[in-house]
């Protein structure tokens, strides 16, 4: 069985270093990074999902394994970064 440096040894003979390049976006494809690349900022500037789930009353669906499947209408659709006054009452649910 090999050590572990010697395996590693051996596995780095086969890598060839390489010379990184300043390129254009348009001209990454097929390429790899030479160093890890941060964001200055935030994209959205809000935690955003495009469908986390959706709210509704935990008793339209208590005992839905054990039970016929049942519908529930879609009344609200919360997008991401937003809120809503919109009640959801028995048989409702919110898309968010």
């Amino acid at each position: 069985m090999l050590s572990v440096s010697d395996a590693r040894a051996r596995i780095l003979e086969i890598f060839v270093s390489v010379e990184t390049a300043n390129l254009s976006i348009a001209h990454l494809a097929g390429r790899v990074l030479a160093s890890d690349i941060t964001a200055k900022t935030d994209y959205p500037l809000f935690d955003n999902s495009s469908v986390d789930g959706f709210a509704l009353q935990i008793s339209d669906i208590a005992g839905a394994g054990h039970a016929s499947p049942r519908t529930l209408m879609v009344t609200a659709d919360i997008r991401a970064g937003t809120s809503s006054d919109i009640p959801i009452h028995s048989g409702q649910c919110a898309a968010s």
